[in-house]
Order: C-alpha cells, then structure tokens, then sequence
C-alpha cells in the first residue's frame, strides 16, 4: 500500500461520538413517496469526501441517483454530513441533517430526537405518524479479522498477529477459534449488543428500527460451507459474531434475506473499484481476494416496515490481488453512478410502510433419507396473500414455495447426506405484508436399510377445482409392489387419515370449502421394506374470493377448509 491510506488517516481522527449537531434544509426528491416508501441508503463517505476530488458532491449526486430519502453516512464528521444536506439543499430537497464525529444521517422526514451510541449516530425520525429509531453505525477497522485467512494482519494494537500490522504473513490463519477472539477483541459485536440493548427500548416505545453502516466485518451468512472455498476464505467456515447477535435478536439483513446465496450474490461491498484512484489506494491486501460484504442495513422483524426491493450502488469493478476486475456474480446493482466517491459499494433498501407484521415458522420434515424427495413446509401467520418463502439448507442450496391462501408454502428437496442439517425459511413479505425469517430448522437425515426399495410418488395434477365440487386426489408410487399408505395433505393439513395404496396407486375422494390457492401434496409412508418418499406440489386453485372471517385470506380451520373425506 503507498501513501495515506484510509486506516492511517484514522489514526489521526476522533472516531468515539462526539456531540450532536442538527441541521434542516429544504426540498423534495420527486419519486421519494414520502409517507409510503422509504428509501435507505448506507454510504461511507471515504475520509469525510476527502478520499477523491469532489468526493462530498458526488455523494450527494448518488443520494439524488437513488432517491434515497433516509441516508446513513460514514466516515462523515459533522462538516461532511452537513455539506451534504446543504448541497442537496441547492438542488431543491429538503432534508434533515444529525451527525456525530464519524457518523450522520440525513432524512428528509422530521427528525424528533438525536444522540449518540458508542460507534453510531442515532435519531427518531417520523413518518406518518410513525417514528423509526434510525442507526447509523461504522464499527471498529482495527482486528479485521477476515484478513487473517487471507494470510494478511489483521491490523491489531497488541495480542496475537500484531507483529504484522496489516501487512502480509507467512500463511494464512484458517485455525476458526484465532479468528473469533481476534475478531472479538475489536470489540465490534460489544458495539452490536449495546446498539440491541438500545433498540430494545425504543422497540418498547412502539417505534421501528433501522441499522445501517459499514461493519468492517463480514456476515455469518457469507461464511459458510458453500463458499468456504471461493473468494480466499481457504476453507474457513465462521459464524461471524456482530451478525450472528442482530440475527439472533430478531434483526433483519436487508440484501441476504432477499438474495440468500452467498455464491451467486455475495453483495461485496468492500473494496471497490474507483477509477479515480490507483489500484494501490483501494487494496489492503494486494496478493489476495479480499472481497468481503462489510456494509449492510437492518431493520427489526417486528417492525412496520416491508422490504420491496434491496441492492447494491456502485461500480460493477472490483479489485482483486491487485488488479481492477468486473464483477461476474448475479447480484442486483441498483445502480453505478459515476463518477463514483469511495473505496466502498453503497447499499440500498426500499421499505414499504404500513403493512403487516408476519411471522414464518418451519412445520416439517422432522426427519428424511438420504436420496428421497421430502417436502419443506413452512406456516407465515398471519395467513397473506402473495409472496414466497425461500428455504436455504446449511446456508447454502435453496428451493422456493409459493405461499397459498392459507399461509403455507411448501416446496420439494432430497438431502443427499445423512446427518443433521438446519434448514432456514425466509417469507419475501407482499403487498401489505412484512418479510420475516423462521428460526434454522433441524431436520435429521439418516441413511436407509441397503435391502430397503426406494419409491417415488406421484400427485396427479389437481388444478381448479369448483367449491364445494366432488373431486378426487390421485397419487402413484412407484414400483407398484409398494407396501404403504398415502398421507394427503393441503398446505401442511392432513386431509383424513393414510391412504392404503394398492398396486401402486390411492385416490381420496372429497371437497374444499373455502376458496383460494393452495398447495397439495402426497406422502408416502412405507411398509416393511419400503422407503418413504413425497410427491412435489400440486396448486389447488378453488375460485372465490377468500372467506371474509378470515384475516387477509386465512382460511380457517380445518373444517371450513374441506368437506366429507373418504378413500380408497
């Protein structure tokens, strides 16, 4: 690395929170939806605009580029954050300014409270008539922890590696334990809990909760075993500490629960291609992949705001092992101003306000077998109309189900390993409906007798289907010699008891009650010598609008769900 670097400068600033100052100016950004949608962005500003020529103008160019309406500056004294405001101001939009000495929001909603946390800015602002207790955090760079199996120093004032500054070693540190307390030692996750403690209280007040900033740690969801050979992470799977507690505390990562792969949308933020600057200025450790998710916005799982839409802001380049590199991944660019003010990628995420607070909850498989298709079922409540749920097993594959009107979405997968796994379930939210994620899920996969047959099942086609109308469910197991009974089944209800099958086949006769779309399934419970195995879903669509006693399209009970059942 040559010259001042970023780390070095802040050396020489005061990064603990200093008083708060607050600032208006006056506009309005057309599109914004003030009142409806609210627009976050979380930028690091490069050494307060410094980082190149004109850097605090360019910010405020992407602030007006994106429509952000809620902004989370870092890297941003005082001066910096009420620049920005004032620019915008010039260019015909209000917004409110608060700041600390290394951090600042912008709002253009009022803001009615301002204060400081250790490592953030914090502010109450007021939409509507609700208030959303805002954060913006820039967490610790020293103990940067991710670089140590990248064989890079980790930046440390004492203790273990601190002979290497951030300089390269001799070999790269994969031994999980080391990373975790040097990572612990940056006291980033401390931060992470105090900001919880802190939100917990505004939670209580009835206000909604928002984070964002640059974490300067990764995510426990990036680090895991489907990427753990990509992108110099040389085998290390890790939990990542300050991620893993707001995950635990019931926070929501913007960017991951839409795009839950690591591999096809890693989301890096860090660092960044800037043509305006030399690949030497960009990297800290130029013999590696260095590429990491270190910004992100977070909102609570109880809160009254709905993820529509969420992406990252910024060149579609990269640096990697010194060289500047277009990104090859799937990740959603909202887009890539130019030209561009920081080392970092910005992200953004746009929230619906005044929607439902939903929950989502894994219902089954308890258990598999290795090889066999099972079906994933997950139950959002209340029941809403719309939206998916994407079922991630061990942070890496996902299959998706359509969630029907009576709040289950259900959708086929084979484990291909014995032995435990955590299947995790994210519902997208909807029109009206907030997104929520269902705690990991253990499902226990075991490997089945060697003198056992293995099956497939079958569900015919069910299509529409008139209420109150007869109609009849068929299922086939294949071979036909099959021993075993079919357990039908709408959303995650049993419709009746098993079903003996015979030559293969079982029908159950019956009728639906209640009008809307659901998922139909067969399951197939083997007999001696017999391995159990399910059919893929079948879409049920009854025509009708949705009982009205029934809560944003809930259909009830079972009773009201399905008529007389009887098979053969």
């Amino acid at each position: 690395m040559k010259g001042l670097t970023r780390r070095q400068m802040f050396k020489a600033m005061a990064v603990t929170a200093g008083a708060v100052t607050l600032g208006t100016t006056t506009a309005h950004i057309a599109g914004a939806a003030p009142g409806t949608e609210i627009r976050v962005l979380s930028i690091n500003t490069w050494l307060n605009g410094t980082g190149v020529s004109g850097g605090l103008q360019m910010v405020a160019d992407v602030i007006t580029a994106t429509r952000a309406n809620v902004v989370l500056l870092l890297e941003s004294n005082s001066s910096a954050t009420n620049s920005i405001a004032n620019r915008l101001t010039n260019a015909g939009t209000k917004f409110y300014a608060t700041s600390t000495s290394d951090t600042g929001i912008l709002s253009q909603f009022p803001i009615s409270e301002s204060s400081s946390l250790n490592s953030m800015t914090k502010t109450v602002i007021t939409v509507d008539s609700t208030q959303i207790a805002t954060y913006a955090a820039h967490l610790n760079y020293k103990y940067y922890a991710t670089y140590l199996p990248r064989g890079y120093g980790a930046g440390n004032d004492s203790g273990e590696f601190s002979q290497y500054g951030f300089k390269k070693m001799p070999a790269p540190v994969t031994d999980v334990e080391k990373i975790q307390l040097n990572n612990m030692n940056s006291g980033r996750p401390e931060a992470i809990t105090n900001f919880i403690n802190d939100a917990a209280l505004e939670q209580a007040k009835g206000r909604s909760i928002i984070l964002g900033g640059d974490f300067n740690e990764p995510s426990h969801l990036d680090w895991t075993d489907a990427a753990k050979n990509l992108f110099d992470h040389n085998g290390v799977v890790l939990p990542w500490e300050t991620t893993r507690r707001l995950e635990a505390a019931g926070f929501l990562d913007a960017y991951r629960s839409q795009y839950p792969d690591p591999v096809t949308h890693p989301g890096f933020t860090w660092p960044s291609d800037n043509p305006a600057k030399p690949t030497s200025q960009l990297t800290w450790a130029p013999d590696a992949d260095e590429r990491d998710r270190i910004d992100y916005i977070f909102t609570d799982s109880t809160s009254k705001l709905s993820l529509t839409e969420t992406g990252v802001v910024g060149p579609r380049s990269t640096i990697v092992r010194n060289q500047r590199v277009a990104e090859t991944s799937q990740d959603n660019f909202i887009a890539s101003p130019t030209p561009w003010p920081t080392d970092h990628k910005a992200v953004l995420a746009v929230y619906q306000l005044g929607t439902v607070n939903t929950t989502t909850a894994m219902t089954s498989p308890g258990s598999a077998f290795a090889g066999q298709n099972v079906n994933l079922h997950a139950k959002v409540s209340p029941a809403v109309r719309g939206g998916s749920v994407e079922f991630t097993i061990d942070g890496g594959a996902s299959v998706t189900g359509t969630v029907g009107t009576d709040g289950v979405a259900v959708a086929s997968y084979t484990f291909t390993t014995a032995g435990a796994h955590n299947v995790v379930a994210r519902y997208s939210g909807a029109t009206g409906a907030e997104s929520s994620v269902a705690p990991a899920f253990p499902v226990n996969v075991t490997t089945s007798s060697p003198t056992d047959a293995r099956t497939t099942t079958t569900l015919d086609p069910v299509g529409t289907i008139a209420k109150d109308a007869a109609a009849t469910l068929k299922a086939t197991v294949d071979p036909a010699t099959a021993i075993g009974a079919i357990q039908f089944k709408l959303g995650d209800t049993p419709l009746s008891g098993p079903v003996t099958v015979l030559n293969g086949i079982a029908t159950l006769a019956t009728m639906f009650a209640a009008s809307g779309t659901f998922s139909v399934t067969a399951e197939f419970v083997g007999g001696n010598g017999f391995i159990d195995s399910a059919s893929a879903p079948q879409t049920l669509t009854v025509p009708g609008d949705p009982d009205p006693g029934n809560s944003g399209g809930s259909v009830g009970n079972v009773g009201s769900l399905f008529g007389n059942i009887f098979g053969s």
